[in-house]
């Protein structure tokens, strides 16, 4: 192979190498990010917080209402058993039973609403729950399709390791050593091709004497961009 050849896959294998090396190094947070299950997480534990706040709200009124419930049917019986004869007694526990009655219907009333709190608070848990669920299989999903992927680029670096190094091999040195030179200063792309008598990377039209050079496989440079110019055979 001549080296104007060598020297262009080299270009090309470089810049694949680069490329993958960045997207590896993009893989690593990626690899590691647990953010969406953990705000997942919380939104659960959050919700099991509130369910389980609904529920004591809910057992407290329920204890609550039957005792109170308890305290009137003994009240009730007591005034209607005969057993008290005095007039003011009798009136004190029938304003009594009828304070418990308004008393009962009040936590009647909050103790509905309590269950209904407590039945939403159970369904956030539940949807909550399941959020998780689905987050944690896509994550396990998404990050073995980037662990294959880690993989498969790993590989493929390895690869064009070998080819780079092949490729060196058939550059004369001190072209290598340009090409090294000149690759800080061009965004890794140190190589142009000659088309006709154009530079393929800046579009000026070469000076004769160059193009030349470049046409014997010369050392050449574009006078735009300073890029080494090459003919593909």
């Amino acid at each position: 192979m001549a080296w104007t050849n060598a020297i262009v896959q080299l270009q090309d294998t470089d810049l694949e190498l680069l490329s993958n090396q960045k997207r590896l190094g993009d893989l690593v947070p990626l690899l590691k990010d647990s953010s969406a299950m953990l705000i997942a997480q919380e939104r659960l534990d959050a919700a099991k917080t509130a369910a389980k706040q609904a529920r004591q709200n809910q057992e407290t009124l329920e204890f609550e209402f039957g005792r109170v419930q308890n305290k009137l049917r003994v009240d009730t019986e007591k005034l209607y058993s005969g057993r008290i004869t005095n007039a003011r007694e009798l009136q004190d526990l029938q304003a009594e039973t009828e304070s418990l009655k308004r008393h009962l219907a009040e936590i009647e009333e909050k103790l509905l609403e309590a269950m209904m709190v407590r039945e939403e608070a159970d369904a956030q848990v539940s949807e909550a729950n399941t959020a998780l669920e689905a987050i944690r299989e896509k994550t396990k999903t998404s990050q073995q399709h980037l662990v294959d992927e880690q993989a498969k680029l790993s590989i493929r670096n390895t690869t064009l390791a070998a080819l780079q190094e092949k490729l060196r091999k058939q550059i004369p040195a001190s072209i290598l050593d340009t090409y090294e030179y000149l690759k800080s200063r061009t965004g890794n792309i140190p190589v142009a091709q000659l088309n006709g008598e154009i530079c393929s990377i800046c579009g000026i039209e070469v000076i004769k004497p160059v193009q030349q050079k470049a046409r014997h496989d010369e050392e050449a440079y574009c006078g735009g961009c300073n890029r080494l110019l090459v003919i593909l055979d």
